[in-house]
């Protein structure tokens, strides 16, 4: 799945104290897995949504909820994305 206009909700922490801390970032033209490779490196990497975007201006825009793909640890250690 590729994403043309998004951004991400990016979640950080561990299974022991769920969520610490959260980051958003605008992606264009990505690949839905080669998004989650270059976001599971990063520190503490907990879980993220991918949602579209609308942009409404220069610098402006939203998140098109309900998010299109959750990228996350499953209990054996991989990295799984699902789509929705």
């Amino acid at each position: 799945m590729r994403i043309n206009q998004g951004i991400v909700f990016v979640a950080y922490g561990a299974k022991e104290t769920g969520k610490t801390g959260y980051q958003w970032f605008r992606i264009s033209r990505r690949k839905l897995d080669d998004l989650a490779k270059s976001l599971s490196r990063l520190p503490n990497f907990y879980y993220a949504k991918v949602y579209l975007y609308k942009r409404i201006g220069k610098g402006k825009g939203y998140p098109i909820k309900p998010h299109v793909a959750f990228i996350y640890w499953d209990k054996e250690g991989f990295l799984t994305t699902k789509n929705n």
